[in-house]
């Protein structure tokens, strides 16, 4: 169990995130600090707890194919993943407005579609 009972799981995870992060680095990867992922999971969390709860009736249509639980594992891959979306897109739109000689605000919608893309 990952909730302090038995073990204070908090220390575990600042340093696994801190680690991450210091390897991520290595890979180029130089902007993922250990608490964008915590601030990450946090948002993927609070994500998912109000899909369960935004059906204005208890006999909304269940979707068979959404898991049940979602574990720490599961939020923190998806939380890691993430920020490495992001970083990958901010890098893409910064190489993309280098190219046309603009600045990243300039970019058009299409123009940032594709970098998302």
């Amino acid at each position: 169990m990952l909730d302090d009972t038995l073990y204070p799981i908090e220390p575990v995870l600042d340093e696994a995130n801190a680690a991450f992060s210091t390897a991520m680095s290595n890979f180029g990867y130089v902007d993922i600090q250990p608490s964008d992922i915590v601030e990450a999971g946090k948002e993927i969390r609070s994500q998912l707890s109000s899909d369960d709860t935004s059906g204005s009736d208890n006999t909304a249509a269940v979707d068979p194919l959404k898991p049940s639980t979602v574990n720490h594992k599961e939020i923190r891959l998806a939380a890691i993943r993430k920020e490495m979306e992001s970083f990958i897109l901010k890098t893409k739109l910064r190489q993309t407005a280098e190219d046309w000689a603009t600045e990243i605000d300039s970019l058009t919608a299409p123009v940032r579609k594709s970098a998302e893309k």
